[in-house]
């Protein structure tokens, strides 16, 4: 039973005349002397309580706000770690496009300069160069759909977290296991807008 229900006001000196058992059994200052006194210390323990509630609604706070920052901070890090990934495979094409292009047009400009007579090749060889830095960067493009579609796949997305907090999945981190439960769903719509 909640202590509020165990409780009564205090009686005032004029009512503790009145007769609240009978006298015939002899126990009536006894009874009433032990039972009231424990009803005033659960008086006294349930107004303590009370005025302890504006401390307790603070640590409410504070445990809410450390919940917040540590989804936030979980949604930062896992966001963060899936655009590493994609803009060093989007850098990874756009160089290899940019080298197909340039040696292309560095041989085609080595042959031109060492043998001049051979301009057709070293122009074929340049458009080429051109064509085929120009294919691959579509090629690029294409895995970076595919990859855009991977990355919203569940397993994706675990192997993600599992590679930025493996210390605390190797400890057994309830807490970090119940945040990432809670920032997965959002992350998906995060990363499908």
């Amino acid at each position: 039973i909640p202590r509020i229900y165990t409780m009564c006001t205090p009686i005032s000196e004029t009512d503790k005349t009145i007769d609240y058992m009978p006298d015939k059994f002899n126990f009536k200052e006894k009874a009433w002397a032990a039972s009231l006194a424990d009803l005033e210390a659960t008086r006294r323990e349930v107004i303590h309580q009370v005025y302890l509630a504006p401390e307790r609604r603070i640590d409410n706070m504070i445990t809410q706000l450390y919940d917040s920052t540590s989804l936030l901070q979980m949604h930062v890090n896992v966001l963060e770690a899936i655009r590493i990934d994609y803009q060093e495979q989007r850098k990874k094409y756009l160089a290899l496009a940019a080298s197909v292009g340039l040696i292309g047009n560095s041989v085609s400009l080595a042959a031109l300069y060492m043998v001049p007579t051979i301009w057709g090749f070293s122009a074929t060889l340049s458009v080429s160069s051109i064509l085929g830095a120009a294919g691959v960067y579509l090629y690029g493009n294409h895995l970076l759909g595919e990859l855009r579609e991977a990355m919203l796949t569940d397993n994706y997305l675990e192997r993600t977290f599992s590679r930025l907090y493996v210390h605390e999945l190797a400890d057994g981190n309830e807490f970090v296991k119940a945040l990432w439960i809670r920032v997965k769903r959002p992350i998906t719509g995060t990363l499908s807008t």
